[in-house]
């Protein structure tokens, strides 16, 4: 029996993608392990969006290659640059159903391409939970945005959106299963079912019929989107099945250079969000993503971005550099100084730093339920609210149940609480 070794890089889609290729080897009698260096050969599924990552990746693989591992690439990164893995056996976004066929293959000495531009219902492919409490559904493959520096366009393609009797079906088969939470995750969850005739407040209102104790957290939404559906998937949201969380990605604080990334929407636009689901569910958990250092972001531009975190505070802010991103349009463009998007790079570290602690103060001497999510450090388990908060209690208790909890103290990052 073929030891693999999955490593994944990436979103929740690439660790969805992840937990299908581990299902399909399985199927197929090879044995899954953690271990690459006692692995016969490693799978690689990487994302291709940021520089960084696309840099680990190819440190990684130079050492693969020196240690003689064979190996499978897989992702978006497989997908948006090909040239550049001609020695390695490729697969691509759509064909991992294929990736048992093409690990044989490459394990007997043949480099494989399967990079197939498909429509495929990945819901239809097995898949098998890292978490037996959570499970990770895409329900959605491609995107319905165009923008300037985005590479991941380029491997998942255009829209297409699974059935809405798949993906429930897939819940409620989980819940059957013992699932306590279920993240609903594409390139775009704002986007679901717009080329079907149906949105996302939709597919929630479907889900939320099933009976059961379980969690829904929904995946990133793009402005734009949501601003099509904003009042049906306001009310969606009030129920209790969904966890108050919205990501809502800006990206940027200034209409120019949104104008220039071709993000479809208006620094106003995501105001009028915001405080729209705020006003509704004055708790809920928002998280962004803002990119620092486009080429087009002068100063006073940038001004812009730390004046929107400071007056919409949101509760999380995945933040990165820019890097230009081969056969984008941004990687056209004149780049600003290393040193500069480092400067804003610190600048929104240190501002969010001191609005994620503000805001999770408004939670001490908090009481109420939650869920037992995952072990954490030390003995300490960690558990989340109704507004996906996560609280850290110092001391271990059975996942997948439901406490009174007391919040004492927080962090930037997390509070901390007791079981009372």
């Amino acid at each position: 029996m073929e030891k693999i070794c999955i490593l994944t890089f990436g979103c929740a889609l690439n660790n969805a993608d992840s937990e299908s290729i581990t299902a399909v080897l399985q199927e197929r009698g090879f044995q899954i392990i953690d271990d690459k260096e006692s692995a016969d050969l490693i799978v690689i599924n990487s994302c291709a969006v940021k520089g960084p990552t696309e840099t680990a990746f190819f440190k990684l693989l130079d050492e693969l290659k020196q240690e003689n591992k064979k190996v499978v690439v897989a992702g978006c990164i497989s997908q948006a640059m090909p040239e550049k893995l001609s020695e390695y056996s490729k697969i691509g976004p759509d064909q991992i159903d294929m990736i048992a066929d093409i690990v044989d293959e490459t394990l007997s000495g043949n480099v494989v391409n399967a990079l197939v531009e498909e429509r495929k219902n990945k819901l239809l492919i097995p898949t098998a939970r890292k978490n037996p409490l959570l499970e990770v559904i895409p329900i959605s493959s491609g995107c319905d945005s165009d923008c300037s520096y985005c590479i991941t366009k380029l491997a998942r393609g255009e829209l297409y959106s699974y059935p809405m009797e798949d993906i429930v079906n897939r819940v409620r088969k989980a819940k059957n299963e013992g699932v306590k939470e279920i993240y609903l995750t594409s390139q775009d969850c704002g986007c679901w079912g717009f080329d079907i005739g149906k949105n996302l407040s939709d597919l929630l209102n479907e889900i939320c019929k099933i009976e059961g104790d379980f969690m829904v957290r929904v995946g990133m939404s793009n402005p734009d989107h949501v601003l099509k559906i904003l009042n049906p998937l306001i009310e969606a949201f009030k129920n209790k099945k969904i966890y108050r969380f919205l990501h809502i990605p800006v990206q940027a604080g200034n209409n120019f250079v949104l104008e220039d990334m071709k993000r479809g929407y208006t620094s106003e636009d995501y105001y009028l969000i915001v405080n729209k689901f705020k006003k509704e569910f004055p708790d809920i958990t928002i998280a962004t993503d803002i990119i620092v250092g486009y080429p087009t972001e002068k100063d006073e531009f940038f001004q812009d971005t730390i004046k929107l975190l400071k007056e919409t505070k949101p509760n999380i802010v995945n933040l990165s550099k820019f890097w230009p991103r081969p056969k984008t349009e941004a990687a056209k463009l004149k780049q600003l100084p290393t040193e500069t998007t480092k400067d804003r790079s610190l600048m929104v570290s240190t501002t969010f730093a001191w609005i994620a602690y503000q805001e999770n103060k408004r939670w001490q001497n908090w009481k109420g339920k939650a869920l037992a999510t995952e072990k954490g450090k030390d003995g300490s388990t960690v558990l989340r609210n109704y507004a996906y908060k996560p609280i850290i209690v110092d001391k271990e208790v059975e996942l997948g149940g439901r406490y009174d909890v007391e919040v004492f103290d927080v962090t930037k990052y997390d509070l901390r609480g007791r079981i009372v």
